[in-house]
């Protein structure tokens, strides 16, 4: 057994090195090596490296990764993509430790992971949360890289070597490090090549035989499999297989109770066959793993989800969440979303307290209205005139004028009046006099008797208390790991919703709700429905419009996006065809971005001459981006000439006109296009830098 020991820069001598050492040493990868394929293939969690090491007998190996620093590119877009490199590192279990994203989100709309760029084999999700975990396990608090770790299987640390002053020194530590265990080959072809062809083999192997009914024995023995190459290839021969197929790899995952195939069993969700379902969910009900927690709350988010199968999900993170708080945190939302509350008035009682009779009816009725007086005019200061510029005469004022109605309600309460106005006036004094527990416990109760139409100020401040009240409960709940009762989460969403109605709601009201939902952990069906209706009352609202489209382009992609604008005012459809160009620009899709601009222009039309220059902006940059400069600077051209001041505007892939003439003009005069670029100089509503002399020519 090694003895641990950290490798740093104080370990090395110090030699007098030339200014442009490090580059030198670790140049900055090609376009063309960038595009050469990661040919390490790295763990997608620790777990995972733990079961493969052990069963390998390997060691492993933590390279730790950040993008921009010189050394971490060198090794992520040359080393890593180098045959005679790979081979160093094929003795180890590897995984790669990194806090940067590199695609949008770690799914397509099939289930299917989206691998990262950069480095190949696993997500960008992935290769964070083994950062994050790592960080805590073996990092000593030193977030540093380059870095490479090697861990026994005892989980001890042999070697943790960063700051080197050259490659040699780290190469030099894999080969040492490693001893004279059995090296392996490398491999020299792209982890996907790798795994779609080892995933044609296994269908043959298991299914090339259509006159047997018998499930292969080695089938039973691959879904117990953990490493990433392994459970790459099992998912990527479901994908390839039979319906019949897929079935028989369902099954093979429910004899083994020790299977866990979480990845495999989001394909098999996104697929929708209903043959398979009951397969799926009962795999699902006897998770273990953190990574079956995301799965389980993206099977409860099926509309169509029965209620036993429901219920089953909801226990099967109950039961993960006695290690996992996220888990238990899911399962009580989940719950909280089909819970049915009895508190919150849904039978007409707040319409029998207004209209009942009791003695002092009338008196009850004044006192409620000097009540709502003297609240309105605390509030809004309505009466300030008179004070002007004696700042502590205008607050004396308020408290008494809050505290006479804090009182006047009070009395109207003993008299009978024990509807939701009274409550309602007690509930708003007491918080703006800043006794705010006595003033939740007053507007839980008025929320609760609470009319269905509402249509005044106290009403609405009523329903906006409780919900941001709740919302801070919940809030905090959820940072200290504590449970919460299911009713709290189905109260809110029924204010909330009542607070969409009222005729005084604003946006800022409805979009501080959507946005919890989201960070809660409810988004899907739960948060789009509330932001659909929300636009349904709200339909102006700008914000609500820009989280539709982010939501729409993230579950339904472009077509999507494009399809529910199809019914909306056309400006916002305009914006929502700009950000179907924008995503489809992400993706160097350049017809398909034409296209939505095309759209975008007819959805403007012609007045909208901003947005009509940022359209010509975005095309300017893609056919830069392509290779065709002169055709650029005709759309840059178009974007001074309808709107000059929108050069400065930064489209949604942060790059605005100036930005994008600015290289092309450079790029012109690289390719000897003097003249265009003289006309664009001209043309461009601003400065522009003339690069200066050559002296030696």
């Amino acid at each position: 057994m090694f003895t641990s020991f950290a490798l740093a820069v104080v370990l090395f001598p110090q030699k007098q090195r030339p200014n442009d050492y490090r580059e030198s040493m670790w140049r900055a990868p090609t376009a063309s090596e960038w595009a050469e394929p990661t040919l390490l293939t790295f763990e997608r969690t620790w777990e995972d490296a733990l079961a493969v090491a052990e069963e390998a007998q390997k060691p492993i190996l933590v390279c730790v990764n950040m993008d921009g620093e010189i050394a971490s590119e060198h090794y992520a877009g040359v080393r890593y993509r180098q045959p005679s490199i790979a081979a160093l590192y094929s003795p180890y279990v590897c995984l790669i430790a990194s806090v940067y994203r590199h695609t949008e989100k770690d799914h397509d709309a099939n289930g299917r992971r989206i691998l990262c760029p950069r480095f190949g084999s696993v997500t960008c999700g992935e290769h964070i949360a083994t950062e994050v975990l790592l960080y805590k396990k073996y990092f000593d608090g030193t977030r540093v890289a380059p870095r490479h770790i090697m861990i026994e299987l005892d989980e001890s640390e042999v070697y943790d070597l960063y700051y080197a002053n050259d490659t040699d020194t780290v190469f030099e530590t894999l080969r040492t490090g490693i001893g004279d265990r059995d090296v392996g080959e490398a491999p020299t072809t792209s982890f996907t090549d790798r795994i779609t062809a080892y995933a044609e083999h296994l269908r043959a192997e298991w299914f090339g035989d259509p006159k047997s009914n018998q499930p292969p024995a080695s089938l039973d023995v691959w879904v117990l499999r953990k490493g990433n190459a392994q459970r790459s290839s099992l998912e990527q021969t479901f994908v390839g297989s039979t319906d019949a197929e897929q079935k028989k790899i369902l099954s093979a995952i429910l004899r083994n109770p020790e299977a866990e195939q979480p990845e495999l069993l989001r394909i098999a969700l996104a697929e929708e066959n209903a043959d398979h379902q009951p397969l799926i969910f009962q795999a699902l009900t006897r998770s273990k793993t953190k990574e079956s927690i995301a799965v389980v709350n993206q099977a409860l988010r099926k509309t169509h989800l029965k209620e036993e199968n429901k219920e089953a999900l909801i226990q099967t993170l109950d039961q993960l969440g006695t290690t996992l708080p996220e888990a238990r945190h899911l399962a009580t939302l989940q719950r909280s979303l089909s819970f049915s509350s009895k508190e919150i008035d849904a039978d007409g009682l707040a319409e029998h307290w207004i209209q009942r009779e009791y003695p002092a009816k009338s008196d009850a009725e004044a006192l409620l209205i000097l009540a709502e007086a003297h609240l309105s005019q605390a509030v809004h200061h309505t009466n300030d005139r008179a004070l002007t510029g004696n700042q502590r005469l205008q607050n004396t004022l308020r408290q008494l004028q809050l505290q006479d109605a804090l009182e006047q309600a009070e009395q109207a309460e003993a008299l009978g009046a024990k509807d939701w106005r009274a409550l309602s006036i007690q509930g708003l004094s007491l918080y703006y006099l800043k006794e705010e527990k006595a003033s939740q416990e007053k507007i839980l109760q008025a929320v609760r008797l609470l009319p269905e139409k509402l249509a005044d100020w106290n009403s609405l401040a009523t329903l906006s208390l409780f919900t941001s009240h709740r919302r801070h409960q919940l809030k905090s709940a959820l940072k200290e790991k504590r449970n919460w009762p299911a009713s709290w989460m189905e109260e809110l969403q029924t204010s909330a919703l009542q607070l969409l109605t009222h005729p005084l709601a604003t946006e800022d009201l409805a979009v501080e709700h959507y946005d919890f939902l989201v960070q809660f952990g409810a988004y899907g069906p739960h948060s789009w429905d509330y932001l659909k209706k929300s636009l349904e009352h709200l339909g102006d609202s700008w914000e609500l419009h820009a989280r539709a489209r982010t939501a729409l382009l993230f579950s339904k992609g472009p077509q999507g996006l494009e399809t529910f604008y199809e019914t909306q005012t056309p400006w916002y459809a305009g914006l929502a065809h700009i950000s179907t160009a924008e995503h489809h620009r992400k993706q160097s899709q350049f017809s398909q971005a034409k296209n939505a601009y095309k759209k975008a222009r007819v959805s403007f039309g012609e007045a909208e001459s901003t947005y009509q220059a940022l359209i010509e902006s975005g095309l300017a940059r893609m056919e830069m981006e392509a290779g065709h400069l002169t055709e650029s600077a005709d759309h840059l051209f178009a974007t001074f000439r309808l709107d000059p001041k929108a050069a400065e505007i930064l489209d949604g892939l942060n790059v605005s006109a100036r930005m994008t003439a600015v290289t092309l003009l450079a790029r012109l005069e690289e390719q000897g296009e003097n003249s265009v670029a003289e006309r664009l100089r001209a043309a461009a509503p601003f400065r522009t830098r003339i690069a200066p002399p050559d002296p030696l020519k």
